[in-house]
This record gives structure tokens, sequence and C-alpha cells, in this order.
């Protein structure tokens, strides 16, 4: 028996049945200023799958993350560099810390032309990668 979908703080979830949970977040500040640019990331033992992410610039950014550690929590936080991210600063861009397996999205803007720093907060020497906008 699949269980009834139900809204859960600014995420969408439904819950585990036989399928993998899934979320779709746009931020609510956001209008998307251009075509949209769909990119995947994964979470896999304790790494992303990728180093590296790559956006036009002026496009609105769709970023699937699928989150494969089982019982592990992760996010994916888009900082303006590697020192702002350890300095403290705000993110351009978060999800919110969630254990998987989970499958998500989050809508943005792709920052200005430029390399961005990108890691997730839980795990944030093991799991980082440069964002970059052309």
């Amino acid at each position: 028996m699949v269980s009834a979908r139900r809204w859960s703080s600014r995420i969408w979830t439904q819950p585990r049945s036989t399928q993998r949970p899934s979320a779709a977040r746009t931020r609510p500040d956001v209008t998307p200023t251009g075509p949209v640019t769909e990119l995947t990331i994964i979470a896999k033992n304790i790494k992303w799958n990728t180093d590296t992410l790559t956006a036009p610039a002026g496009s609105t950014v769709k970023l699937n993350i699928d989150n494969q550690d089982n019982a592990i929590p992760h996010n994916f936080s888009l900082y303006a560099s590697e020192q702002a991210a350890l300095s403290g600063e705000k993110p351009l861009t978060t999800t919110k810390i969630q254990s998987g397996p989970l499958q998500e999205s989050v809508v943005f803007n792709a920052p200005a032309a430029g390399t961005y720093f990108f890691r997730c907060d839980v795990h944030p020497t093991a799991m980082t990668g440069t964002f970059v906008v052309q």
C-alpha cells in the first residue's frame, strides 16, 4: 500500500514504498531568467560523481540531486567561492540536509559568468566541486 503524499517544510516528498522518494523545489524568490539547463549530480559512497558542473550564463538551472547513500545525510550548497563557504557566508542556493536514498531537484537562476564552489555541507572536505557559469 502506498502512503499518501505530504508537504514537508519547503520540499515535497513522497513516503517510501517501492519507489525512492523524490522532491522538487524552486526557491520562492526565483523568476526564471532564461532557458532551463538541467543538470544531475549523484551522491554515492560519500562523494559526488563529478567535481564540475557547467551552466550557461543567464539560464535557469534545474539541478537534480540523487542521494544514493542509504541512511547517510547529504545536501547541495552553491557558494560564491570556497573561501565564502569556509567563512560561513550564506550559500547562493542550498537544499535541506536529508538522508538517502532520495532524489530531489532545486531550481535557481545561474549567477553571473564565473567560477563558483559547491559542496555537501555535511561532508565539506569529501564532497566538493566547481560550478562554472559561461
